[in-house]
């Protein structure tokens, strides 16, 4: 029962790490700090460790400033971890179900396919090269949420190209 108790005392400050960092979702990996806890030997100087790191990390995750959340035509077509506040917004952006920009910027992979920036500053990757697919530089043009998570980009002459947002 002994050799339990540092394990539980482990487990529960780990769940005050997870809580102080709640605002940084994507946060995978214990910090050295709280590993150099962990290896301590005796229980007393663990748990002191533990508690002083936990305090730091509280002060921390209290410091970092308010970011507003991103629109929900911002966040279109983002994927991977969110944080708290966007979360919020999430409903909403699946709600969004196209937007239309104009492009401000085109360049070519080596395989012909297109990265497009939009005048909202979203950047849009066609996923494989289209035989007779051209886009312009000033063009208006479409992106729409498919099935799936897909995202289909429409062209001024209604072609179309499967893309993935980038930025």
């Amino acid at each position: 029962m002994h050799h339990r108790r540092p394990l539980v005392r482990e487990r529960i400050v780990l769940a005050a790490f997870t809580v102080a960092q709640s605002a940084n979702v994507h946060a995978q990996v214990l910090p050295a700090t709280l590993q150099v806890c962990a290896d301590q030997l005796e229980d007393r100087q663990r748990l002191a460790c533990y508690d002083r790191e936990v305090a730091q990390l509280r002060t921390l995750a209290s410091a970092k400033p308010n970011v507003a959340a991103p629109s929900p035509a911002e966040a279109f077509g983002l994927r991977g971890p969110i944080t708290v506040e966007e979360q919020a917004h999430q409903t909403a952006q699946q709600n969004l179900e196209q937007i239309t920009a104009r492009i401000v910027k085109l360049a070519k992979q080596p395989h012909g396919e297109y990265v497009v920036t939009l005048d909202n500053d979203q950047v849009w990757e066609q996923k494989s090269s289209i035989a007779n697919f051209h886009l312009m530089v000033g063009e208006q043009i479409t992106i729409k949420r498919g099935l799936l998570g897909a995202f289909t980009l429409i062209n001024s002459t209604r072609r179309t190209a499967s893309v993935t947002r980038r930025r």
